[in-house]
């Protein structure tokens, strides 16, 4: 398995500030869903400025249960990588900083084909996104105008700037 126990389960671990509050909430719902919330904040309105750094959140879930992520993220660097989980539905939002992503090779089970499976958002800085070569994606680009890198053998731009890359 991908947990940090080692007994399939889901594992969290939070190494950072101890001026950063971190909390996990799990709820289950009576659909056979299941819940995960983090959440940081800073409990202190004038933090101790020798105690302010960066943090590490490691989440690793079971491989085989089906997950919808949503990340929003204030700055810093993001790393998602997702290979070998069942990820239905990704969605980040990140004002500012780095996001590297990647995708799994995973048919989405609860969706149609031409279904949106999600926004990728890094509103100020860069996205890098590893998509496995079996995986089929259509990505519709809001970038303001600027080229994104790609494979042109294994990519089409359909549109430069804004437009779409299959």
């Amino acid at each position: 398995t991908r947990s940090l126990s080692g007994d399939g389960q889901a594992s969290h671990e939070f190494i950072g500030s101890t001026e950063s509050a971190v909390v996990f909430n799990y709820e289950e719902g009576s659909d056979n869903t299941a819940t995960l919330t983090v959440s940081e904040t800073r409990p202190n309105a004038f933090p101790m400025l020798e105690a302010i750094g960066r943090g590490r959140l490691r989440v690793e879930l079971p491989p085989d249960l089906p997950l919808d992520v949503s990340f929003i993220g204030g700055d810093g660097t993001v790393s998602l990588s997702m290979d070998g989980l069942s990820v239905e539905r990704l969605n980040l939002d990140l004002g500012r900083g780095e996001a590297l992503v990647v995708l799994p090779e995973y048919d989405p089970l609860a969706s149609p084909d031409d279904a949106n499976l999600g926004a990728l958002v890094v509103r100020e800085g860069n996205l890098t996104l590893f998509v496995p070569q079996t995986v089929g994606a259509r990505f519709e680009l809001s970038g303001g105008g600027s080229q994104p890198e790609y494979d042109p053998n294994t990519y089409n731009l359909l549109v430069s700037g804004d437009g779409v890359l299959e």
